[in-house]
């Protein structure tokens, strides 16, 4: 089966989703407070839903590099490759950034629907929901974790 195939099998699984998000939430957690992760399942779609954040800037920035390393196109070849960057961790200063671009608006675009039956928009008036430079080094930084293991997510569902 074709490697674009595969992802989007991946990403329309309700057990993968489900499976990944804990995967990415853990990554997360053991960058910054190991005691913060504690599993879930499809019954806290929220948790789901905010914790696959990492796997779809991921993909996004593969997309996104490989196109502007290529010419106008995406192939499956390029696409893996700098998945595989990604996943190792091997990117220039300006792949990173563009990385962390992702990984940022794949975030701030679930926020306004976190909370929403108890605090209606409330998590977009946070200071953290902000435009990506004025972000401090550390807040643009930690998500780097969660698109490198998206994108080792990823690179597993290839495999098959």
């Amino acid at each position: 089966m074709p490697c674009f195939e595969r992802i989007s099998l991946l990403f329309q699984s309700t057990e993968e989703a489900v499976r990944a998000a804990n995967v990415l939430d853990k990554a997360y957690a053991d960058a910054t407070n190991p005691e913060y992760h504690k599993p879930f399942g499809a019954d806290n779609p929220q948790m789901v839903a905010m914790n696959l954040a990492g796997l779809y800037a991921a993909d996004t920035a593969a997309n996104l590099l490989a196109l502007l390393n290529g010419h106008g196109t995406v192939s499956e070849e390029a696409y893996e490759a700098v998945l595989l960057r990604i996943a190792e961790n091997q990117l220039s200063v300006v792949e990173k950034y563009v990385v962390k671009n992702c990984a940022n608006l794949a975030w701030r675009s679930g926020q306004p629907f976190r909370d929403i039956t108890s605090k209606p928009l409330g998590r977009i008036t946070r200071e953290v929901n902000a435009q990506f430079n004025t972000l401090p080094v550390d807040e643009q930084d930690k998500d780097l974790v969660q698109v490198i293991t998206g994108a080792r997510l990823i690179l597993k569902a290839i495999e098959g």
